[in-house]
């Protein structure tokens, strides 16, 4: 519902505009936009990517060390980690915690929660949004949201734009996205009237998105606890 929101209002162009009627079904004016090569609303513009927040990265600390990472330290996610949570938008942790220790000998960056986190190589384009601070390695370029666009927009804005990163990725044994580079790729820059109205729609949707990854996961956990009690027979149904 989230995404079929943000496609009608910020791809098709068909938000409410001062009458509550879709802005571009209605005949609302559009404009030749000469950096982004396409038709806009008059009233909109392009930034960057750079603008929607501060994009941070990470990496590794060294695993020959073994006091650097912990069962219940500060989650460090992996884009394995995302490649195992595909389907679902939120992230508590990854395989593996860090320890302050860790953070310290990697001088890693801590990102607070609702933090979009984007892996930028093998591959580039998992998303998550992290439930509570974490850390990641350096196959990521994390965003950081500002106050200006909440994370249910970053995170859409960061989908749609994914064949534009991709396609500014480079490296010959694998493909990576620069924080440079990723800085400077430009997106379109709506009113700001019309995110916040996003978000007061989109952040009800995401909540209830998060509770019922939660419980998914509460029940699978359950689910594999009981499995094999019933197999070996310490656990009947009655």
């Amino acid at each position: 519902m989230a995404k079929t929101l943000y496609d009608y209002w910020f791809v098709q162009f068909d938000f409410p505009d001062e009458n509550g009627k879709p802005y571009k079904s209605s005949g609302g004016k559009m404009v030749w936009n000469e950096i982004l090569k396409r038709e806009i609303p008059i009233d909109w513009e392009f930034q960057t990517i750079e603008e929607l927040g501060t994009i941070t990265g990470g990496s590794t600390p060294s695993k020959a060390i073994e006091d650097n990472f912990s069962k219940n330290g500060i989650p460090w996610i992996t884009p394995k980690d995302l490649s195992q949570n595909i389907g679902n938008k939120f992230i508590t942790r990854g395989e593996f915690d860090v320890t302050k220790k860790g953070l310290k000998e990697a001088s890693l960056n801590i990102l607070p929660a609702n933090s979009v986190l984007m892996s930028s190589r093998a591959p580039i384009g998992y998303l998550a949004i992290n439930r509570f601070n974490c850390a990641t390695n350096q196959g990521f370029k994390s965003i950081v949201c500002n106050k200006e666009y909440p994370f249910e927009y970053v995170f859409y804005v960061l989908k749609h734009n994914m064949l534009s990163i991709e396609a500014n990725a480079s490296g010959s044994t694998f493909k990576e996205i620069s924080t440079a580079v990723l800085k400077r790729i430009k997106i379109l820059k709506p009113q700001k009237r019309l995110v916040n109205q996003f978000k007061n729609i989109a952040s009800v949707l995401f909540q209830q998105q998060n509770n019922l990854e939660q419980q998914n996961q509460q029940l699978s956990s359950l689910r594999d606890w009981l499995l094999p009690m019933l197999m070996n027979g310490q656990v009947k149904v009655e």
